[in-house]
């Protein structure tokens, strides 16, 4: 590889991937774009992954694995973050993959902006009959400098956009703001991005096909729904709620927050009786976020919590989200 450092640094958490990670590798090294290096992070996979991994390496002078004990998602975007020298960050998950030849258009779009933060478009893949859907709303951001201006259009969204995987992102801003990822925390991605946000004071869009987020994968964490979910919701909620409101920011953030716990409530009905009652009264202490309502559908479910309650309105939430 060449001694300049790259433009883009790819990094690619890996574990029990091993039918899907060819295909994850192979839709970043067939880019047109050629100035990025790709580092492969095996979580301690217990099948053949570690080795597809040392394969690839072995063939592409721009291609690095490493190998370390299993400690969860979290744990292997930092270490792979530490290895990393790009300019950019762009965080893959092993089981996804990217559009073919758009890496060239978003280049330009981070060196004519040189912004902290861009935004990129993702699309949710089903893999039963191949079709696509689009995972968030376009998000329209024009070289904002101003971080009111990105918080309060960020905030007016339908939903939130955590993904760490639809975002390039300056790898000096998340150094310097100590930016990684909480080990051991499911929606560990929400938890980030909040404290990005909080950091961000430039950032841009593209609205290029970027990004293929596989869906319904078996023994996926993203495909099942348990306590401990709820919990590391909780988790960032009580992080970053903030009750007594005395700025903008502060209210944009319950504004992200509150998208968030009507999911939260809207899962909450999936739990067990056993599960409920372990969390119950943590749910229910947040139920003050829904008047933070920039969201439409956080605003209905304002209205509907306040004429049936939070447990009926919980239930009404789960079967709309079961049914959609």
């Amino acid at each position: 590889m060449k001694n300049m450092k790259p433009f883009f640094s790819f990094i690619v958490p890996v574990y029990k991937v091993e039918q899907y990670l060819r295909q994850c590798v192979d839709s970043i090294l067939s880019q047109e774009y050629k100035d990025f290096e790709l580092i492969l992070v095996d979580d301690g996979s217990p099948d053949n992954s570690g080795k597809i991994c040392d394969e690839y390496a072995k063939n592409h002078e721009n291609v690095f694995a490493f190998h370390k004990e299993n400690g969860g998602l979290s744990d292997a975007r930092n270490y792979g973050l530490s290895k990393a020298t790009g300019e950019y960050i762009l965080f893959v998950d092993s089981d996804d993959f990217i559009f073919e030849n758009s890496l060239t258009e978003i280049a330009k779009i981070c060196q004519k902006s040189s912004a902290d933060l861009v935004f990129l478009k993702g699309f949710k893949f089903y893999e039963n009959n191949s079709s696509l859907d689009e995972l968030d709303q376009d998000i329209h951001i024009d070289d904002f400098n101003s971080k009111d201006k990105i918080l309060k259009y960020l905030s007016s969204l339908n939903k939130f956009p955590g993904s760490a995987c639809t975002k390039a992102i300056k790898r000096e801003f998340l150094i310097k703001n100590n930016l990684v990822f909480l080990k051991g925390l499911l929606s560990e991605d929400i938890d980030w991005m909040i404290r990005v946000l909080k950091e961000i004071s430039s950032c841009t869009s593209i609205n290029v096909p970027y990004y293929c987020y596989r869906q319904n994968r078996l023994n996926s964490i993203s495909n099942s729904i348990s306590a401990k979910n709820i919990n590391s919701i909780l988790k960032i909620i009580s992080t970053h709620a903030i009750l007594d409101v005395t700025n903008k920011e502060d209210e944009y953030i319950n504004n992200f927050l509150a998208y968030e716990y009507m999911i939260l409530i809207a899962n909450y009905a999936s739990l067990t009786k056993e599960e409920k009652n372990k969390v119950v009264s943590d749910v229910y202490e947040y139920k003050w976020l829904l008047k933070y309502k920039n969201n439409s559908k956080v605003k209905l479910t304002y209205i509907i919590k306040n004429i049936v309650g939070i447990k009926l309105t919980s239930k009404l939430l789960y079967c709309y989200l079961k049914h959609r």
